[in-house]
């Protein structure tokens, strides 16, 4: 079944915001640790960047390993675990990102046509059904009538992009029928290794959004970790707390004034 399209778009409030306290407690009678919480410059974040592509490029170079090396067997282990049982799933698993792709492209399609744009109809569904909405549907799908409506809606929504999508996925699915399983395994591995050196990319960059973002509380200007391998050993509650808090934090392509 297609699933509801309602993405969450930011608040005025999470504009503007350049700095925060925080405070953490592991449950002993103590006072909490507080910390300030600041927006990084330019230049931190462009170090941030370097960093983890660093990270990245260590992992993306295994792609170029001999077929049954070590390094990609390790990745190639981890079939099982993503339900990777025959040639039927791997073609699925690496068609998949031109599937997305197609289903995207389609989405923005439909969302463009006067049935849905016309009035803001479809985002103001959207609004709605992240306003409050999708937790009264899931606690009584066939409770409230408007909240079932909207439902309903957005349900059609996706399903008219499912039926756009249906034909450029089995084109995309039959463009392998006529490769060999061999080079469909090769393809699948490099898949997991970018995968993996995407995931390594975002975790390195994080810890040094972290590292430089984190302040002293009774001065601003002064780094709480000495460095970023001491944030990498806290626990990692407290470092996705501070990862997630940053990152509500921040507003792509707006800065605030202090």
């Amino acid at each position: 079944m297609a699933e509801i399209i309602a993405p969450k778009r930011r608040r005025l409030s999470d504009l503007y915001v350049v700095g925060r306290e925080m405070e953490f407690n592991d449950g002993v009678d103590e006072e909490p640790v507080k910390i300030w919480l600041s927006k990084i410059s330019p230049i931190e974040q462009r170090d941030a960047a370097d960093q983890a592509t660093k990270v990245r490029a260590k992992i993306l170079s295994i792609k170029n390993s001999p077929y049954a090396s070590n390094e990609r067997l390790l990745y190639q282990d981890q079939f099982n675990d993503l339900g990777l049982e025959n040639r039927e799933d791997v073609v699925a698993f690496v068609a998949g990102s031109k599937i997305q792709e197609a289903m995207t492209s389609n989405e923005h399609r439909i969302a463009s046509e006067d049935a849905w744009s016309n009035d803001n109809y479809l985002k103001s569904l959207q609004d709605a059904w992240n306003d409050g909405l999708s937790e009264a549907w899931i606690k009584d799908p066939d409770g409230d009538p408007e909240t079932v409506r909207v439902y309903d809606e957005l349900k059609r929504f996706a399903e008219e992009v499912d039926a756009a999508s249906a034909e450029e996925r089995d084109n995309i699915i039959a463009e392998y029928d006529h490769v060999s399983y061999e080079d469909i395994l090769v393809e699948a591995v490099n898949k997991i290794i970018e995968a993996e050196a995407d995931y390594s990319w975002l975790n390195e960059f994080s810890y040094y959004q972290v590292f430089y973002s984190v302040r002293e509380i009774d001065d601003h200007k002064v780094r709480y970790f000495e460095s970023v391998d001491e944030v990498k050993s806290v626990d990692n509650n407290i470092t996705s707390a501070l990862i997630a808090a940053y990152r509500d934090m921040t507003v792509e392509g707006v800065e605030g004034k202090g």
